[in-house]
């Protein structure tokens, strides 16, 4: 077989045979995957100890809220700074952001 040739229409059927095989095999191993995750599910439900709900016997204790939570705007100060060093051209140690501020959008 090493000094001999294939014809078209065998090589392209070995072709076809190559690439049966491997999805055939990734199927297998698709159901196999699934096939044991439901049966560790299975026996992690099984395993689980059935705890009661606590009974509530007083009214719930509620805490109060803040009504001004203030959020952590360093990923937003960081994206922006890459953005305006990519768009005008200036190094992100250069540029200094002092106010963060919604504006509406002009096309519309």
């Amino acid at each position: 077989m090493v000094g001999s040739r294939l014809s078209v229409s065998t090589s392209l059927l070995l072709s076809l045979n190559g690439l049966i095989v491997v999805f055939s095999v990734l199927v297998i191993l698709a159901l196999a995957t699934i096939v044991i995750a439901r049966v560790i599910g299975f026996f992690e439900k099984q395993k689980a100890p059935s705890v009661p709900a606590p009974v509530q016997t007083s009214a719930p204790v509620l805490t109060p809220v803040s009504d001004h939570v203030e959020e952590d705007l360093g990923d937003v100060v960081a994206v922006l700074q890459g953005a305006l060093s990519m768009e005008t051209g200036i190094p992100v140690d250069q540029l200094e952001i002092v106010s963060i501020r919604s504006v509406t959008d002009s096309k519309q």
